[in-house]
């Protein structure tokens, strides 16, 4: 009979069997259970939109890749906060990926991102924090052609512009003098000359 002083065990699956003695060295039948070791918190990865990302829709693809090889993470475990309040997720248990189901907190501007995931059994990991910004209203501006001259005698117009965006800025515009041709994009100049 082993005597060994019982070492701690490494994450997995462990079975344990136990068998009774008498004081005449009779044994009892073997009981066994099953049990699953799991120290380690679940591993966030991937995510999705990146940090930093400048988008143009109120409604954007969101996710984030939680793995956990033993206990698991399932959607009771994952919490995906968006500007704070908590959004629905789906989650792939095979693959980790766990998907907002609903964006309806997305603003306009500044967005933060806060995942929060255990595994089944409580192991927690450190929460993932980003943020991304959105702009889903259309520059502001105006032109004037020749000074505001409502007519001219030359072939060429000088055209002041003037371009306001509260949230990403101004970085282009597109001119056109016919609408057949379309618009040609190019960087944003308050003064062109046509």
């Amino acid at each position: 009979m082993a005597q060994d002083v019982i070492k701690p065990l490494a994450d997995g699956k462990r079975l344990f069997s136990v068998k009774a003695i008498d004081s005449a060295g009779n044994a009892g039948a073997s009981l066994s259970i099953e049990v699953w070791i799991d120290t380690t918190p679940p591993v966030i990865g991937t995510y999705t939109p990146p940090a930093g990302s400048l988008l143009n829709t109120l409604k954007p693809g969101m996710s984030v890749t939680v793995t956990d090889p033993h206990s698991g993470a399932g959607p009771a475990e994952i919490k995906l906060l968006i500007n704070g309040i908590q959004s629905s997720v789906s989650v792939d248990e095979i693959t980790g990926l766990a998907t907002a189901t609903s964006t309806g907190s997305v603003k306009e501007g500044a967005n933060s991102i806060r995942v929060e995931a255990s595994d089944r059994v409580g192991n927690k990991q450190t929460a993932l924090v980003w943020s991304f910004t959105t702009d889903v209203t259309p520059p502001t501006g105006s032109v004037l052609v020749n000074a505001g001259a409502a007519m001219t005698t030359s072939v060429y117009v000088t055209l002041n512009l003037s371009a306001s965006d509260a949230i990403s800025g101004i970085t282009g515009m597109l001119l056109s003098n016919d609408s057949v041709t379309g618009f040609v994009q190019e960087s944003f100049n308050p003064v062109r000359e046509l």
